[in-house]
């Protein structure tokens, strides 16, 4: 109503931004809470086969042991799946395998949708699921340590080949003093300074700069020189 007081064509604009914009809110949040569910459960894959595999080493098969996943407080991410199977099975009598197919194929984590076409062939070949999620669980945790072991070791990595070149330029807190100087003498040497004195400013800012460097490395030929 504001606008239109205003100005009508400044209402109708305005109407068709915020008629836009309301359309690319309600579109692009389902697509980006599809991304972010397949993200954290691509993330929390090996623990909700370790969870599963804990669950079916109890002696609870069957219904009751997606029954008992939808109370974890620790894979969130698949409440939704455990809760469609549930469903599936308990309102509209499929049995456990056609649920757990049926639900795979609104899954968006691929590593989640394999599982439960394993688990419902497993089902359906009268395999034993606990032993199938135990030896799952096993690779998939062994696969996790190692990963966080080799992210830990490549941090550690950079972190020793920083030191090393650090300690290889021999840095001190001079240097940093001087390239401070050096830095302000050139700013000031480009804002004020007239062409006259522009150049010798220069070269003595150059000079301060590398006299640090200059120093150290007649102080170590010196030093090497004595050795010999």
């Amino acid at each position: 109503v504001i606008f239109y007081a205003t100005s009508y064509a400044a209402g109708f604009f305005l109407g068709f931004v915020l008629a836009i914009l309301s359309l690319l809110a309600f579109s692009l949040y389902p697509a980006y809470a599809t991304m972010q569910r397949k993200k954290d459960l691509k993330k929390e894959y090996p623990f909700i086969v370790t969870h599963l595999a804990a669950i079916a080493s109890t002696n609870i098969h069957g219904l009751p042991m997606f029954k008992a996943l939808m109370k974890t407080k620790y894979s969130k991410s698949i409440l939704l799946d455990a809760n469609r199977v549930v469903n599936y099975v308990t309102i509209f009598g499929y049995s456990l395998s056609d649920a757990l197919k049926m639900t795979a194929t609104n899954v968006p984590a691929k590593e989640i949708r394999d599982l439960f076409i394993e688990l419902a062939e497993n089902i359906d070949a009268g395999e034993d699921i606990k032993t199938s999620l135990k030896r799952k669980a096993r690779t998939l945790m062994t696969k996790y340590r190692t990963r966080k072991a080799q992210k830990v070791l490549r941090y550690t990595n950079a972190y020793r080949e920083t030191a090393t070149v650090m300690k290889q330029l021999h840095f001190k807190g001079i240097y940093v003093l001087a390239i401070l100087i050096t830095t302000g003498i050139l700013v000031l040497d480009i804002l004020y300074l007239t062409n006259g004195l522009f150049l010798p400013v220069l070269i003595s800012a150059v000079c301060i700069g590398w006299s640090p460097v200059v120093i150290d490395t007649y102080r170590s030929f010196e030093k090497n020189r004595k050795m010999v």
